[in-house]
């Protein structure tokens, strides 16, 4: 392996994940910030953890190449981060916003 490469190695692959459960009115402007991010290697994962009404809609008209992976029930904010987990393969990095 060449120490020196005569060009940079790609972005390692990053997901963002945004867990949330019954989300406010910011939930789009987060989607419209990730959208935004200039990095050239990230997709967008929201976990909705059992809330009333299906974000997947919001979500879509806010950040069309986002994923929504919904759970029947809330099981709190850190097993919910973690579905991320079993859902996501090829990751090197996962940023997680509550």
């Amino acid at each position: 392996m060449d120490p020196h490469p005569t060009e940079p190695p790609g972005a390692p692959p990053v997901v963002a994940v945004v867990v949330v459960t019954d989300p406010g009115p910011w939930l789009e402007e987060v989607l419209a910030c990730l959208g935004r991010q200039d990095y050239p290697s990230v997709s967008v994962l929201v976990i909705d953890a059992a809330s009333a009404t299906d974000p997947t809609p919001r979500v879509a008209a806010a950040l069309p190449g986002a994923y929504v992976r919904r759970l029947a029930e809330d099981p709190g904010f850190p097993a919910a981060a973690n579905e991320v987990l079993s859902a996501v393969e090829g990751a090197a990095y996962f940023a997680v916003l509550h």
